[in-house]
């Protein structure tokens, strides 16, 4: 808990004020190409996926490293004249979620947001693409052993972040991309972190928050009752604040999934 707390200090401080005027921040490795990739990203890439507001575009840097470049045009520009937006929420959460617990995510390489005065116009962030990497809709047609190696790579992750009183919120296995290493094993990185938060409660008021994280990601993971099982006792291990036994656990995702 307290690694928690420093962490959200230290990354508020850094980032608090940014939600007042146009900011930028950028890993040292970015900033001789930022400027360029940001006002002609067509010149490096294309658009991968796009909505009325949002676009994400696969750009190609000159050294051969693959960025994805996340742009968004808010609908309520005014309301985050008072709050922060997705865009400096999942900045902030990318630190906490690194430094305090070690959760896998893609590399942050850089972001910001663009204001006319303090009126929100626009944010934008880039990640290194993972390359060979596939998300977790992959898991419908995925063998059962990569199944498994998914739950027992991911569950105890988000049992942690409960453990710590964060609500989620967006746990579905498409957030998490995953890749068979060299070795076998199955690596995995987090996307999409801004909509979580952190509630410093009794158990007792969490344990729905909890539940509805569990819940949304097997509604997309459909499991086997022997999957469920698998991830109950995964997950009871490491949030036993939970306050249920993994067989009632089950139970209660069971009904839920019916």
């Amino acid at each position: 808990m307290l690694e928690v707390i420093k962490a959200m200090i230290d990354t508020k401080c850094e980032f608090g004020y940014k939600k007042f005027h146009t900011w930028a921040w950028s890993d040292p490795t970015m900033l001789k190409l930022l400027d360029d990739l940001r006002s002609d990203p067509e010149k490096y890439g294309k658009v991968i996926w796009a909505t009325r507001r949002k676009k994400v575009y696969r750009l190609d840097l000159p050294d051969g490293t693959a960025v994805a470049y996340k742009t968004g045009w808010p609908n309520k520009k005014f309301r985050y004249m008072f709050v922060q937006s997705s865009g400096l929420r999942e900045m902030i959460k990318y630190r906490i979620f690194r430094n305090a617990f070690n959760i896998p995510l893609v590399q942050l390489l850089a972001g910001g947001e663009v204001k006319w005065g303090p009126v929100l116009q626009k944010t934008w962030l880039m990640t290194r693409f993972a390359e060979g990497y596939q998300d977790g809709r992959a898991l419908a047609t995925a063998d059962a052993q990569t199944r498994k190696d998914f739950l027992a790579f991911n569950i105890p992750l988000i049992a942690k972040l409960h453990k710590a009183g964060c609500y989620h919120r967006a746990f579905r296995p498409y957030n998490i991309l995953m890749k068979r290493k060299e070795d076998g094993s199955l690596d995995c990185l987090w996307l999409d972190v801004a909509s979580c938060y952190f509630y410093f409660l009794p158990a007792i008021f969490l344990r729905r928050a909890f539940l509805d994280d569990l819940i949304k990601f097997f509604q997309c993971f459909a499991p086997t009752p022997e999957e469920l099982q698998f991830a109950a006792d995964l997950y009871v291990q490491g949030n036993p604040r939970i306050g249920l036994t993994a067989a009632k656990l089950t139970a209660r995702i069971n009904k839920k999934l019916k």
